[in-house]
Order: structure tokens, then C-alpha cells, then sequence
């Protein structure tokens, strides 16, 4: 990201400062640099244990740093898996990573789908 700013109201150093704060990583090029970890706070989340389309991953990791509520972004499914405390304890950490097509039925497998005797 690129960011014009009124050194009038803000020094360099104090954006700079703000911007690692925050978890990025100034540079001083005029060039970009890719992000390293682009799902940074999805992964940092529980919702890193469900199955999650691409833009469910874009979505979860823009909601979690503003603690925005993810009712929105999750199915039913995702959501009572998601208050599940055994899905912590047997999925693995990157299943958000996975091929949806792949990663639901196999939580489907594990916990059932709502409405069913576990």
C-alpha cells in the first residue's frame, strides 16, 4: 500500500511507527513489497480451523483486527462448527488453507452437519 500524507499533520517517523504497530513493514522505495502472510489475522483466529471458500478468507481476515462480528461471513455450518470446542482440539491448524471441496466433508465426517446426533 502506498500512503500520501500531510507531513503538516503527521511526522514520518510517528506513520511509520503506527504502521509497525499495526503489523506492517515500511519501506522506503517507491517500489512494493508483497506481503509475507497475506491471511495474517485469519490465522490467528479459530475460524483457521474451518473450511473457508477464498473470499470467506479475505473477509474473516479484514473482520478480525476491527473485531467485527463473522455472523455475516460464515454459513450456519461454519458457525456451529465454529462454537464447537472439539474443533479446536482435532482439526488442524491450517484447514482455512485447504481446498474447500476437500476440507468440508471431511469435518463433515468428524462432527456431523447441524441438526444430527453426534
Amino acid at each position: 500500500m502506498q500512503v500520501h500524507f500531510d507531513p503538516r499533520e503527521v511526522s514520518r517517523t510517528d506513520l511509520d511507527s503506527y504502521a509497525r504497530a499495526e503489523g506492517f513493514s515500511p519501506i522506503e522505495s517507491a517500489g512494493f513489497q508483497l506481503d509475507r502472510e497475506p491471511q495474517f489475522y485469519l490465522r490467528k483466529n479459530a475460524a483457521r480451523h474451518l473450511p473457508l471458500t477464498p473470499a470467506q478468507r479475505t473477509r474473516i481476515n479484514l473482520a478480525v483486527p476491527h473485531r467485527s462480528s463473522l455472523a455475516d461471513v460464515l454459513s450456519p455450518q461454519q458457525s456451529a462448527w465454529l462454537a464447537d470446542p472439539r474443533l479446536r482440539q482435532s482439526s488442524g491448524d491450517e484447514a482455512y488453507r485447504q481446498d474447500i471441496r476437500q476440507s468440508w466433508p471431511a469435518l463433515v465426517a468428524q462432527f456431523g452437519l447441524i441438526g444430527q446426533e453426534q
